[in-house]
């Protein structure tokens, strides 16, 4: 059964995310100078992921790098931006996790942004 959440269910978190040799890749729609940074949705092929930072001097990029790290429980060296460094399509590289539990985790996280807007 796929638990649905925000309009986005577990399995559809976790058909957005490829596995690789070292971790999960990605790509992520983010909307920079947002009120929160926070999970979204899904944008096409891509996680929508909103940061509060703007998009001066790579400052949305690092908040992302940063939001993910958290999330997903690794350290901040192992999140990558690998393409779209300029773009708001971003493709992320991320070591020491996998599909399955990164789209948990993923999933937790739009879980609770959805709950806090009650």
């Amino acid at each position: 059964m796929c638990q649905k959440r925000r309009g986005i269910s577990l399995a559809s978190l976790e058909e957005l995310l490829e596995e690789t040799e070292t971790g999960i890749a990605f790509y992520v729609h983010v909307q920079p100078a947002a009120g929160k940074t926070k999970v979204l949705g899904r944008h096409g092929d891509a996680l929508k992921i909103s940061v509060a930072a703007p998009p001066v001097g790579g400052r949305a990029n690092d908040a992302l790098v940063q939001f993910l790290s958290k999330t997903l429980g690794v350290g901040l060296s192992s999140v990558k931006i690998i393409s779209g460094h300029s773009a708001r399509k971003k493709r992320v590289a991320v070591e020491g996790t996998d599909r399955s539990m990164a789209a948990k985790l993923l999933e937790s996280v739009l879980h609770r942004a959805g709950s806090s807007r009650k």
